[in-house]
């Protein structure tokens, strides 16, 4: 049953039977690589801020953060 008032932290990300995501094995794939490559490159990274400070997209279709200030190094 679709919940429209659901709490937006424990939805499907690809779906699955009929209704799964196309796109779901090089959205993997190109996460894996990307960020493989970018923790590689910086391994220092790190969040710049509290995870309490990072404020939540919930008001989008797309679920995530408004934006994740980091930093690296020393």
């Amino acid at each position: 049953m679709f919940d429209s008032g659901r709490d937006a932290s424990t939805h499907l990300a690809f779906g699955a039977g009929p209704h799964h995501c196309l796109g779901h094995q090089p959205a993997g794939s190109e996460l894996r690589v990307g960020l493989g490559t970018l923790f590689e490159e910086l391994p220092d990274l790190r969040p710049a801020v509290p995870p309490e400070r990072v404020r939540m997209r919930t008001t989008s279709v797309v679920y995530g953060v408004h934006a994740l200030p980091v930093t690296w190094g020393g």
